[in-house]
């Protein structure tokens, strides 16, 4: 029982850690269906995979402005 209590403690810091809506966090650790978990998991790494393209995106545009930055620097 300790270390089930230890492991849904861990796993809700984890989860905070990803930033997942506590309101999902709580709805998945009260999962009693595996694929309803599973189902919370996948949808909240969505989501996680949008912000790291969106930042990928961020970081391209930089990179081209800050290029064309140097370049009327040096020409």
């Amino acid at each position: 029982m300790g270390g089930s209590r230890r492991s849904m403690a861990w796993a809700g810091e984890t989860l905070r850690r990803l930033m997942m809506p506590e309101a999902e966090i709580r709805a998945a650790l009260a999962a009693d269906d595996p694929v309803i978990l599973r189902r919370y998991l996948e949808l909240h790494g969505e989501r996680l995979q949008e912000r790291v393209q969106e930042q990928q995106r961020v970081l391209g545009s930089l990179e081209r402005s800050l290029t064309e930055a140097i370049l009327e620097r040096s020409g």
